[in-house]
């Protein structure tokens, strides 16, 4: 496609080409800004599922052994460690949408991470 723009003219091609590489790097910055919370999302969620495949297999174990209380309050202290990381709002320089998407206003926030 920029060999088109360069070959209609050199100007539009070299305007283009540096529009291109401007937005790849703030695309770069952005997906590097949030890479860390989506990898600890991720992490928490692996772990918060495989502790309900866990006790589901063992549903008739845990009733037998009396351990159901055991087993709700480890539930819920993951439940309490995931959902900061999941409602985690990232602070904006507009202040106004999440980070590194576009709003329903269509502004894009860039986003610095906690």
């Amino acid at each position: 496609m920029l060999v088109l723009l360069y070959t209609l003219s050199w100007l539009i091609g070299v305007a283009m080409t540096v529009y291109v590489l401007a937005a790849f790097a703030f695309l770069t910055y952005v997906r590097r800004r949030t890479m860390s919370v989506w990898k600890q999302n991720r992490e928490m969620s692996a772990t918060f599922y495989g502790f309900i495949e866990e006790r589901l297999r063992g549903t008739e174990d845990i009733r037998a052994n009396g351990a159901t209380g055991y087993i709700l309050r480890r539930f819920s202290g993951l439940a309490r460690r995931w959902w900061p990381i999941t409602l985690r709002p990232p602070r904006c320089q507009t202040g106004s949408a999440p980070a590194s998407r576009v709003g329903e206003t269509g502004e894009i926030c860039v986003c610095h991470s906690r």
